[in-house]
């Protein structure tokens, strides 16, 4: 770890400026009594709305709450859900969570509540009218939910603890059919101590920020004030991370691929990303196995060639600094970890990346055959870097996947208006057009998703009836379509109605993005998966996609396909990285993380992979002449946000040029609270990066830095022309 001095320093001062850093993020307190093992939260809940909805020729009463999600599971009642995500402190372990309730209303009797519906899988198409035979256990007199609020778990995020509860502030008695709904839930959460601090606690400001998104209450931030210890190694790092090095992304891959001579490569791929101001390196696979200090001397389970990568991903993570990894290869290159859902009859195993985005634990605390059980706790779910995959085994697939993706990177074409929704029927009574519908703006109040205003959406959608033939879609590819969002069936190498031979015989040169639900079209454990034909067997298709790797699910894979929209086009308003691939599909998981009770859920998660760059933005509808972004600042050798004071600091600033002409001459300043303490004037290629180091000198105490452009003539998104953050000099 770098700069480890700079916490030497840290004293009474620092934490209460610390303090008061995040005194600033609180969202919601009950109680100023500042004990470091108990968080109290309380929250306050509208008149839940009850309407009624037929489904299956049977009427139910479908019950929502104004900003709050739903929940259930198959067969049993759909009700509201207050996710709740709190930070814990640092070096304690979750003791208990106790519940106050009071304001116990009453919406009346004698209703039929919605239940939960069948998950359905490729091919089975039966009649599921019987659903209520799986609704009598709730037909007494006992609540549903039993439990007021039930703990999901603990899940690790570039070392802060976030403990996920979910809220249930609406119950039903089945015998009566009677909802009520309490007013205000309070929660208390309990912790102890356990002395040690997790290893992939960095300290960066920037972890603090991405941290302080993610969670509700944040009051227990001031805690965070130790780096782990660095383990032994008798030459103090590998001979591949140096900590003197930083570096923003690395691309895995073989040594053969690495050095491939078709007309793109990796390395073209990295030079780019070097003119956009991504710091990137290319390691071997060979390279990291050849790294005694990825080699697990004491227990073999954990030294096969996953566990090694990760070994490296993890070392990258915490002394390179790195936030994205591109696998550049297929399995057979690169291998995957096979992680094993919850359906545990079959014993089925899913090849999945989040294992190597997702950094704490081993995902086998048991030591047995089968990895991320699950039932056993092993599963991590919130990723400290994010990962895509070139699904690549020779030169020439090298050299389209890099060609697809500078292509997609440069485009500015009319064609990306264009949205298709393929739906295919799923069930006897369930078509995925429906679905599908709901991935357009305005049909939720809780979710942003694709505008028909700014974009034009073809629906091809299975009526009864009606089952619209492949070469539509086909034609639509092959004259411009920017995305595809596919709700229907798919084997391994057959997706959105195309087999192989389909994709491999298309013209497009403007390249789609394409999500599809489909099972096992991902299955990159299979040369012949769909996704590998859509983007690296030729140079038409798709730049990139997400795919399963296994069973999709109607119903849970649509809340994932709805979180994933809302963050290209929603929480990409205040936070522009959500546009990135990697990010949203990250995202996505982490938005229903408070799902993970209910069965099926990790293997999903497990299963939706990227194939593609995993920093890759979604362009929007239309490339405005002029965007600046200041995309990125960090404090020159401080990633910590704790600065010298008195001396002299650089401030690194990434700036971004989005539009479509060069500017030249712009102005960019540094602000140190409201003060200007340095600006420069900068000229910077259409499409292109540039990082820019601007200087202050810093008084004790907590400062806020603000890296700021004015608006160059013609500029109309003006949101992303500033970033601040937060450093406290010492």
């Amino acid at each position: 770890m770098k700069n480890n001095k700079t916490f030497g320093k840290l004293g009474a001062v620092v934490l209460i400026a610390v303090m008061i850093l995040s005194s600033l993020v609180l969202i919601i307190r009950v109680n100023d009594e500042q004990v470091p093992d108990k968080i109290t939260l309380s929250f306050s809940f509208s008149t839940p709305v009850i309407t009624q909805v037929l489904i299956n020729g049977t009427m139910y009463d479908r019950v929502t709450m104004e900003g709050l999600p739903t929940m259930g599971d198959v067969g049993v009642p759909v009700l509201p859900v207050k996710p709740v995500n709190v930070l814990l402190p640092q070096r304690s372990v979750l003791e208990s969570v106790d519940i106050i309730y009071e304001g116990n209303t009453s919406s009346g009797d004698g209703f039929h509540a919605e239940l939960g519906r069948e998950l359905v899988l490729p091919g089975d198409y039966h009649d599921n009218e019987s659903n209520d035979t799986q609704y009598l256990p709730f037909n007494g007199n006992i609540p549903y939910p039993t439990e007021i609020c039930q703990t999901v778990g603990v899940y690790e995020f570039r070392g802060y603890a976030i403990l996920t509860l979910d809220v249930f502030p609406v119950h039903f008695i089945g015998r009566s059919g009677e909802i009520f709904y309490y007013q205000k839930i309070t929660v208390v959460v309990k912790t102890s101590s356990t002395g040690s601090v997790n290893p992939l606690f960095r300290g960066y400001a920037e972890d603090t920020r991405m941290m302080q998104q993610k969670v509700d209450d944040s009051y227990m931030l001031s805690t965070y004030a130790s780096l782990p210890s660095s383990p032994y190694s008798p030459d103090g790092y590998s001979r591949i991370v140096h900590p003197n090095e930083s570096y923003d992304y690395v691309i895995i891959t073989s040594e053969d691929l690495k050095h491939a001579q078709g007309e793109y490569t990796f390395q073209d791929l990295m030079n780019y990303k070097s003119t956009r101001g991504t710091r990137t390196a290319i390691v071997t696979v060979e390279q990291i196995l050849n790294d005694p200090y990825y080699c697990n001397t004491t227990n073999h389970l954990f030294n096969d060639t996953p566990a090694r990568i990760r070994n490296f991903i993890i070392d990258a993570y915490k002394n390179w600094g790195i936030e994205y990894v591109l696998i550049g290869g297929d399995q057979n290159v690169v291998p995957a970890r096979y992680l094993r859902s919850e359906n545990i009859e079959t014993g089925v195993t899913t090849p999945s990346d989040l294992y190597y985005a997702c950094l704490d634990g081993t995902f086998n605390t048991d030591e047995d055959a089968y990895w991320g059980e699950a039932r056993d706790d092993e599963n991590d779910l919130r990723a400290e870097v994010y990962v895509g995959r070139a699904c690549v085994g020779h030169s020439d697939e090298v050299a389209n996947f890099v060609y697809k993706t500078l292509k997609y990177e440069n485009t500015c074409d009319s064609y990306l208006t264009n949205v298709t929704l393929a739906g295919e029927q799923l069930d006897v009574h369930y078509w995925g057009g429906d679905d599908s519908d709901q991935l357009i703006d305005g049909s939720s109040s809780n979710h942003i998703g694709i505008s028909p205003i700014k974009y034009h959406i073809s629906k091809l959608y299975d009526r009864t009836g009606y089952y619209w033939p492949k070469e539509i879609l086909i034609s639509q590819i092959n004259n411009g379509t920017h995305i595809i969002n596919h709700v229907g069936h798919s084997i391994y190498n057959y997706n959105i109605k195309m087999i192989n031979e389909d994709v491999d015989a298309l013209t497009n040169n403007d390249l789609c993005f394409i999500y599809s639900q489909g099972c096992y079209a991902g299955a990159f454990d299979n040369d012949n998966c769909s996704a590998k034909h859509f983007t690296v067997k030729t140079k038409h298709g798709a730049f990139a996609g997400i795919w399963y790797t296994r069973e999709g699910f109607y119903g849970p894979s649509e809340a994932l396909n709805i979180e994933f929209w809302d963050a290209i086009f929603g929480e990409s308003q205040n936070n522009p990285q959500m546009r990135e691939l990697g990010v949203a599909l990250q995202d996505s998981k982490e938005d229903l993380i408070f799902n993970t009770l209910l069965p099926n859920f990790h293997s999903l998660c497990y299963g939706l992979n990227l194939f593609g760059d995993p920093q890759i933005e979604i362009k929007p509808a239309v490339i405005p002449n002029h965007e600046i972004i200041v995309k990125k600042s960090e404090i020159s050798g401080y990633k910590s946000g704790y600065v010298p004071s008195h001396e002299i600091v650089t401030v690194n600033a990434l700036i971004l040029n989005n539009g479509l002409y060069d500017e030249n001459n712009v102005l960019m300043r540094l602000r140190v609270d409201n003060t200007v303490a340095d600006y420069t004037y900068i000229d910077i290629e259409k499409n292109g990066g540039t990082l820019v180091n601007l200087e202050c000198i810093l008084s004790s105490g907590l400062h806020e830095i603000t890296i700021e452009i004015p608006p160059v003539p013609g500029e109309n998104i003006t949101y992303n022309n500033a970033l601040k953050r937060t450093v406290i000099a010492i």
